[in-house]
């Protein structure tokens, strides 16, 4: 009986740590594609001021006590008493004073009133509502059901070849785990613009010749071997603007999204471009791979030495027992 048990709690655990795994693949399959985020400034205007000031510019009407509800048609600016979770300890729901701090399309950046300028300022806001306003809430759960499924069967995957490694070559399993992994970060970089990006964002030739012919001229002139310049249908998710050297060799492209193609000249887009080609030159995604690399060998070197630690001090039969899966996923997860 308890070794089932101990079992169960093995097998509950593989998704959690199939999860932990694919992050690192699936984050370098995506990270040259990946929205350029601001810093978020931090305001040194006191919180009162802000509010006096905001109310004489009519940007804040703060009803005099709050509601209980939201109003019928909440605007920037209305306050109303709102369940805050806490959720760092035992899940805690607090009733406390919040207010409308921006709009969407699709959403309401509503913010707890002591948060204000504290954890959470109004460049945040805007910088949220430019990211979710163009997206619906059906097409972010898409999203979101498509990330967990990408990680699920690929986490699951590896977790399958590191226990046929640990089972067959108990001693140098963790070797060849490391050369395992970082190939599937290189597969991945390759295949990112033709396997991964397009199942959340449409890609497609630019439609601007002109504008092709002159992107690719730099490229040359940049001696980057780029095969072609693509659009990516970014406005579909946000109004954000984002632009990406990605893939290698036959999946090399300049990639542009449409909201940089619609805001952007010719000569400004040219300079976004020439900057992402410099990362080329700089060798920072290599540099970001080997970095990566370097972190899941120390990884499984420390699950190695950790599961040889506990078989003959627990009632695991030996390193491949899957009983011992928590204990991999603990280590993996430091």
């Amino acid at each position: 009986m308890l070794h089932m048990i101990k079992k169960t709690v093995a097998m509950a655990t593989l998704l959690t740590l199939a999860l932990s795994l694919t992050l690192v693949i699936l984050a370098d399959g995506n990270a040259q594609a990946r929205v350029r985020e601001p810093e978020m400034p931090r305001l040194s205007e006191p919180a009162d001021e802000i509010r006096a000031r905001l109310m004489e510019e009519g940007a804040w009407h703060p009803n005099a006590s709050p509601d209980r509800s939201p109003p019928p048609d909440p605007q920037v600016g209305d306050t109303w008493d709102w369940y805050i979770w806490d959720l760092g300890g035992m899940p805690v729901a607090n009733l406390k004073p919040c207010t409308v701090r921006g709009m969407g399309d699709n959403c309401y950046i509503i913010v707890d009133d002591e948060e204000w300028n504290v954890g959470i300022d109004q460049a945040a806001v805007d910088h949220i509502v430019a990211n979710f306003e163009n997206q619906s809430v059906g097409s972010w759960l898409s999203d979101q059901a498509k990330e967990a499924g990408l990680a699920a069967l690929l986490g699951t995957g590896i977790i399958v070849v590191v226990y046929a490694l640990l089972e067959t070559l108990p001693q140098t399993w963790w070797l060849v785990a490391f050369v395992f992994v970082t190939a599937l970060m290189v597969v991945f970089s390759k295949l990112a613009p033709v396997l991964i990006v397009p199942l959340f964002l449409e890609m497609k030739p630019i439609d601007d010749p002109e504008l092709r012919l002159r992107l690719l001229d730099l490229a040359e002139r940049c001696r980057a071997d780029v095969k072609d310049v693509f659009q990516i249908g970014l406005s579909s998710k946000t109004s954000a603007g984002n632009a990406a050297l990605m893939g290698w060799g036959s999946t090399r492209r300049i990639a542009i999204s449409d909201t940089v193609l619609s805001d952007y000249s010719p000569e400004e887009i040219e300079v976004i471009t020439a900057h992402e080609i410099g990362h080329q030159h700089h060798n920072d995604i290599a540099r970001l791979i080997a970095a990566q690399s370097a972190l899941v060998l120390l990884g499984f070197y420390a699950a190695n030495l950790a599961l040889h630690w506990a078989v003959p001090r627990s009632d695991l039969d030996s390193v491949s027992d899957v009983a011992g899966l928590p204990l991999l996923a603990l280590v993996l997860a430091a």
